[in-house]
C-alpha cells in the first residue's frame, strides 16, 4: 500500500517519538490505492484535526489525480443496505481543465449531477470509520485520507438489527485478530463481512472472547478471536491472521443493542 505520511507522523508510527510529545496531534496524509476495474471497500485512517463528535464530513475526504470525474465513484450506503449517496470527485485542475474555476466548488458531486447544478456532496456526515465502496476504470486511483492520528482505541458502535459499514480506521497495517469486538457482540450469532475486489465475500466471521471460551468450558485450549461463521465446533482455528491494512472495510451484523467493534490504538506504548 502507498503511504504518504509527513515526517513527523512516520516517526511518530514508526515509535521513533520520545514519550514526553505523545499527547501532540500527530498529522499526515495517507493514500489508499483503488483496485483498477473492481471495487474497493475503504474507511478513512485520519480523523480531521479537533473532530469532537465521531463525525467527518464527505468533503474531509480527496481523490488523486488519476480518479475520474463522472466515471469513477463511491457509494455510501445506510444501515438497511440501501445507498444513500453515489458520488464522483472534481478537483481544481479539472475545474480549470473545464473553465470553471473559480465559480464552482471542488469536491463531491452527486455521479448523475453532470452540469453539477446541486452543489456539492461535501456536508455529508460520515461517521469515522465508517467505510464506503469505491470503484474506478483507472490505474493508480486512490483516496486520499488527511488530517490526524486517533492515539487511543477507536470504538465502532454497531446498529442493532442492520449493517454497519466500518474498517480498520487506523493509518497502520493490522490483523482481524487485533481489532475485537465488546461484551455484547454474541458469537455464532453476530459477524462480520470481508468482500474483495469483485465483490465476493472472502471472510464471515464471528468474534469470541476469553469469557465466552470460559463460560463454555473451553479456555484454556482454544484462542481468543475471530472465527467462520459456519465453523460452530471451533475445529479449523481462528481466523485472526487475516490481513486488514489500513483503511479497510468490513461489513458488521448484529441482532443486539450496544454492540461494537474496536480498532487498537495505532501508536505503540512507550518504553518502560
Amino acid at each position: 500500500m502507498k503511504k504518504l505520511v509527513t515526517a513527523f507522523a512516520a516517526c511518530a508510527l514508526a515509535g521513533l517519538v520520545d514519550a514526553q510529545v505523545e499527547s501532540v496531534n500527530i498529522v499526515g496524509y495517507q493514500t489508499v490505492p483503488l483496485a483498477q476495474n473492481g471495487y474497493t471497500f475503504t474507511c478513512s485512517t485520519f480523523a480531521p484535526i479537533g473532530m469532537t463528535d465521531g463525525t467527518m464530513t464527505l468533503g474531509d475526504i480527496t481523490a488523486n489525480a488519476n480518479f475520474s470525474p463522472f466515471e469513477d465513484s463511491i457509494v455510501i450506503f445506510d444501515s438497511t443496505g440501501s445507498m444513500v449517496v453515489q458520488a464522483t470527485y472534481v478537483s481544481q485542475a479539472n475545474l480549470e481543465d473545464w473553465g470553471m474555476w473559480p465559480g464552482y466548488e471542488v469536491g463531491w458531486y452527486d455521479l448523475d449531477d453532470g452540469n453539477m447544478e446541486f452543489g456539492t456532496l461535501n456536508a455529508t456526515v460520515v461517521p469515522f470509520g465508517g467505510s464506503m465502496t469505491v470503484f474506478t476504470q483507472y490505474a493508480d486511483a486512490g483516496l486520499i485520507y488527511a488530517g490526524e492520528v486517533i492515539q487511543s482505541a477507536v470504538t465502532l458502535p454497531l446498529a442493532q438489527n442492520a449493517y454497519t459499514f466500518l474498517g480498520n480506521a487506523s493509518p497502520v497495517d493490522l490483523t482481524l485478530g487485533d481489532i475485537v469486538a465488546n461484551e455484547n457482540f454474541a458469537p455464532f450469532e453476530d459477524s462480520i463481512v470481508i468482500f474483495d475486489s469483485t465483490g465476493s465475500m472472502v471472510v464471515q466471521a464471528t468474534y469470541v472472547s476469553q469469557a465466552n471460551l470460559e463460560d463454555w468450558g473451553m479456555w484454556p485450549g482454544y484462542e481468543v478471536g475471530w472465527y467462520d461463521l459456519d465453523d460452530g465446533n471451533m475445529e479449523f482455528g481462528t481466523l485472526n491472521a487475516t490481513a486488514m491494512v489500513a483503511g479497510q472495510g468490513m461489513t458488521a451484523f448484529t441482532q443486539y443493542a450496544d454492540v461494537a467493534i474496536i480498532v487498537p490504538n495505532p501508536m505503540p506504548a512507550p518504553a518502560p
